[in-house]
């Protein structure tokens, strides 16, 4: 899988991210920042399921889009 960095807010390492799907300007919203829970307490599966493999990026299950400006959208 390909990864677009969209966000990058360098005061608290906030990433945001959209994993491509089946288009380059579509495709799941990922984030990742430090503030972000890291796993579900005693639910190892939950755990696997909502995290990239890496566990880098929470998957939130949206699909996006971007523009040229890097604006997302639902889609």
């Amino acid at each position: 899988m390909s990864y677009e960095t969209l966000v990058e807010a360098d005061s608290d390492n906030t990433k945001v991210e959209i994993q491509n799907i089946d288009e380059p300007v579509e495709g799941e919203l990922l984030i990742q920042s430090p503030t972000l829970f890291k796993e579900y307490w005693r639910k190892r599966n939950e755990t696997h399921a909502t995290f990239t493999i890496d566990d880098r990026f929470l998957k939130t299950d949206d699909i996006c889009r971007y523009d040229s400006e890097k604006n997302i959208f639902n889609s």
